[in-house]
Formats: C-alpha cells, sequence, structure tokens
C-alpha cells in the first residue's frame, strides 16, 4: 500500500487538517493535484484482508500488515479531524480506531472511538462495533447492549468459556454473509475481528495466568469500576515477563502505552499473592507524584493507606514506615528516599516492592549521580522477599543495567513493537511555514504555508519605532498559542527563568 502516490495523498490530507487547525483561510491553500479520498478504496481493502486473516486464523506478513495499518490509521484519523465530510465522520472514526485496534494501538483507537457521534449511526454492525469498543474501554455499553456478540463478550468475561464466544462469533459471521448489503459485510467482518481480538486480550483471562493466582483472588479487582477488562500490550509485556509474580525488572515502555495501568497491576499482584503489604513509587518530579498519587486513590479501595511524602526534609515518614501492618502505597521523589535511607538504613527493610517510574533519568546531567547512588543503596540492602521494578523510556545500556542490578535474578521487559503515541513535530521558517517530520521518517512529512500574519502594531505613549508582531520566536510561540489554546492546553518552553517576566507583559499587553 506504501506508494509515492498513496502516500502523497495521505501528506495533503495531514496538511490540510493543520491548515484548519492553524486557522490558515482556505484561499491561501495551496493546490492539492491529487485526491485524498481515493485512499478510501485502498485503505478499506486493507482493514478487511486484516479482518478476514484474523477471522479466518491466517497467518499475515506482521511487518507488512502493520505498515499498511499504520497507513490507514493516519489516513481515517486525518480525514476526520479534517471535517471535510461530516456526514462520513462515524465512518471515519471507527475505521480509524479499527486501524489502531488491529494493531495493538489501544489508547489511540479509544481516542478515535470517543469522538464518535452515535446518532450517526445508521447500520446496526457499525452501532455492534461501536457498543464493542464501549465494552472494551469502558466496561459498558452507551446505548445498545442487546447485540449477541456483546451480550456473549460479557458472559465470557465472567465464565471464561472462549469456545462458546467464538461458536457465536462464527454463527454471527454465518448471518452476515446471509444478507445482501456489503457495508453489513464489512462492518461484520470487523465486529468478529475485533471480538477475537478482546477475547484473545481479556483482562479476566490472562491476569490469573500472568500472576499464577487463581481467578477467585482477582475478583475483588474486578468488581472497582477502575478496573480494566483489556489488557494492553504494556501490560501484556508486564504479565509474560513474570513482573506479577514477584520478577525484578526493568520495564522499558514508551510514553501513552498504558504505564500507570501496569504500575497498578503489579502493586495489586502483590496485595492479591500476600507477597507484602507495603509499595513505594518513586517519580521524580513532584507534579509527578501528585498524578500518581491522585491515580492510585482512584484504582485501590480505602482500606489501601495512600500517602504522598513532602519534599521537606523532615521526618513525616516514621509513622508511615514502622509499626504499620496496613496495606500502604508510598509515593516520593529520588531526593526524599535517599533523605530517609540516610536518616536510618532500617526503612530499607520495611518495604516490600520499589517502583521507579521514569528511571531513565541515569542519563539526568544534574540528578542521575544520585539516582544511582539511591539504587545503589536498594541493591545492596535488597532481600530475596522484596521486588523492585524501574519502569523508564529506551535506556541505551538497558542489559548492562538489569546485569547490575539483579545479575541472573531480573529480567529485562522490552517489546520493539509497542510504539509511542504518534507525534507530529513542527518548525517554523522564516518564510511562515511550519515543516512537520514525523519520528518514523527522515524526510520532511509535509509542509503548512501562512501559519501566521505580521500586524503593525498601534505606537504607545512617546513610541517611535515602528514595532510589529510577531517579530521574534517569543511572539510567534504566543501567536501560535492563542489560536491552538482553542483546541486544548498548550505549553511554551523557556530556555531561561528570566524570560518568563518579558513574555508574560507581553500577553497582559504590557510592552
Amino acid at each position: 500500500m506504501k506508494n509515492s502516490k498513496s502516500s502523497l495523498m495521505l501528506k495533503y490530507q495531514k496538511a490540510k487538517v493543520k491548515l484548519l487547525e492553524y486557522e490558515v483561510p482556505e484561499k491561501e491553500w495551496p493546490s492539492f493535484p491529487l485526491n485524498y479520498r481515493d485512499l478510501a478504496y485502498p485503505t478499506v481493502l486493507t482493514i478487511s484482508q486484516c479482518a478476514e486473516a484474523i477471522n479466518e486464523n491466517k497467518n499475515l506478513n506482521e511487518k507488512t500488515a502493520y505498515r499498511n495499518l499504520h497507513y490507514c490509521s493516519d489516513f481515517y484519523d486525518a480525514a476526520f479531524q479534517s471535517r471535510e465530510q461530516i456526514i462520513h465522520d462515524a465512518d471515519f472514526a471507527l475505521s480509524g480506531a479499527t486501524a489502531y485496534f488491529f494493531m495493538n494501538n489501544f489508547g489511540s483507537a479509544k481516542v478515535l472511538w470517543k469522538e464518535v457521534n452515535i446518532n450517526q449511526i445508521v447500520d446496526d454492525s457499525q452501532e455492534c462495533l461501536y457498543e464493542l469498543f464501549s465494552l472494551a474501554f469502558t466496561g459498558k455499553t452507551m446505548r445498545n447492549s442487546n447485540f449477541t456478540i456483546v451480550q456473549a463478550i460479557v458472559k465470557f468475561w465472567k465464565d471464561g468459556n472462549k469456545n462458546e464466544l467464538l461458536q457465536i462469533v462464527k454463527e454471527y459471521r454465518e448471518y452476515i454473509y446471509a444478507s445482501y448489503s456489503p457495508q453489513t459485510w464489512f462492518w461484520g467482518e470487523i465486529v468478529c475481528a475485533v471480538t477475537k481480538v478482546i477475547s484473545n486480550a481479556s483482562a479476566r483471562i490472562l491476569l490469573p495466568m500472568y500472576s499464577a493466582l487463581d481467578i477467585k483472588n482477582w475478583e475483588v479487582y474486578f468488581e472497582r469500576k477502575s478496573s480494566i477488562n483489556l489488557l494492553w500490550a504494556s501490560q501484556k509485556l508486564v504479565g509474560i515477563s513474570k513482573i506479577l509474580q514477584g520478577k525484578n525488572a526493568i520495564v522499558q515502555l514508551p510514553t501513552g502505552v498504558g504505564k500507570t495501568k501496569s504500575i497498578e497491576l503489579i502493586i495489586w499482584s502483590m496485595f492479591l499473592a500476600k507477597r507484602g503489604s507495603k509499595a513505594l513509587i518513586v517519580a521524580p518530579l513532584r507534579s509527578l507524584c501528585n498524578e500518581i498519587t491522585y491515580d492510585m486513590k482512584m484504582a485501590f479501595p480505602k482500606e489501601v493507606s495512600i500517602n504522598q511524602f513532602s519534599d521537606v526534609l523532615e521526618d513525616d515518614f516514621i509513622n508511615m514506615l514502622l509499626g504499620n501492618t496496613e496495606k500502604q502505597i508510598l509515593v516520593c521523589t529520588p531526593e526524599k528516599l535517599q533523605y530517609i535511607f540516610h536518616h536510618d538504613n532500617e526503612y530499607l527493610q520495611s518495604l516490600d516492592l520499589y517502583i521507579f517510574d521514569e528511571s531513565h533519568m541515569f542519563d539526568d546531567k544534574s540528578r542521575g549521580s544520585l539516582y544511582e547512588l539511591l539504587i545503589t543503596d536498594i541493591k545492596l540492602g535488597l532481600i530475596p522477599k522484596q521486588q523492585l521494578v524501574l519502569m523508564s523510556a529506551v535506556l541505551p545500556n538497558a542489559n548492562e543495567i538489569v546485569k547490575w542490578l539483579f545479575g541472573d535474578n531480573g529480567v529485562l521487559a522490552y517489546d520493539a513493537t509497542i510504539k509511542s503515541t504518534p507525534k507530529a513535530i513542527g518548525f517554523v521558517d522564516k518564510n511562515k511555514q511550519l515543516h512537520y517530520y514525523t519520528p518514523a521518517e527522515d524526510e520532511e512529512d509535509f509542509f503548512v504555508p501562512h501559519t501566521y500574519k505580521t500586524q503593525k502594531l498601534k505606537l504607545i505613549g512617546k513610541e517611535r519605532k515602528e514595532r510589529f508582531f510577531p517579530e521574534n520566536s517569543q511572539d510567534r510561540a504566543l501567536y501560535y498559542t492563542n489560536i491552538l489554546c482553542k483546541s486544548g492546553g498548550v505549553a511554551i518552553y523557556f530556555s531561561q527563568k528570566k524570560i518568563h517576566t518579558k513574555v508574560f507583559c507581553k500577553i497582559k499587553g504590557i510592552r
């Protein structure tokens, strides 16, 4: 599917999305000699072939299938965001979500699924697909739970009878092919394939197996609203690596692939297996500690005590660590943990599970040495009943760190097929054009012209020098922020603290 013409059409569509995002007047749009809509035909074929292969248990060339599905997801995502054919919004969003889902990119699939306006769905098979995604991502249906396959999945999650579920899928597939509607064939085939993917990633089936615990042990988890029904690729990686059974590990996961849920499952498995009662999560930033504390409070019952140590170098941890037998989750920064250990090494023995988030801090110039010393302290005092898990982005020397930390008693959990959330990186030039690059490409992906207009400012008071806006990089950052904030949060990076005051004065209209 990846040829020069289709690639060019996809770039045009991505450019159109950015033209709309940056509010470039349509009269200033460049001429697009190819029609992106022509991509709909090969993408429909790709998704259909993939669904058919899943349903008939055919082997696909993983590399080729992933590349083609990646094109499909990019196309439908961009086609939906451009809003050029609003009447097809549900079709675009569900097709894009399906492509992401078949790639095991459940996070991006969920994002697109949430954009679907269910009132635009008119086909029963398409509505069934929508409800399947709803069940997979939220644990409940939105409007219609009467579909046989939807009910079958709910039953499967309770009794684990996969053969019964697959028989219902087989009968449904025979039913849709007895109809005379190509649209029903297309969406129905996808429904069957998505059901199979859901059954293969079922948390109720996999978690007991990965943790070597009976399903009865996990019932207390599945009764909670925050429990998950579907294991993402990152959580499968944690399970396959036997980390839910207490294995020491370094887990390499990119951003946006379900890392927080993986941390929750590691702690849940420790509590349910009764391997320990105290877990400590270490994160490098105070703001990140706040987020983790909030997430843990949502994930665990009130019987589990969740506390966050202050950054102040004071003894606010003594009562929490010693003489307390209740289940606890503690959160702190590396600096505070270093202070605790220097205060009394006895505290090392009171913890059952250490989880270090963002542990690629080994490579941090300012804090890396402190971080390494802290890990060394834990390494020297680690006893067999304790578990140490380091969560990180990609570390160039991860194998060496695993060997240094654990010897033969640890594992490096890494899967190259788990990709981070797609990002588009743009650079503005002096001609008011934004040039976009994707991390996977060495060459420019596409560009967007006329992204800002320079305006002459009215002189104030005794000013004589002509002023324009925007006239430098800081001005352009404010210009783009004013446009992009309408779609969500925007961050501006300052290379130096002294720039803050100057930029905020401009925001307030002070020169």
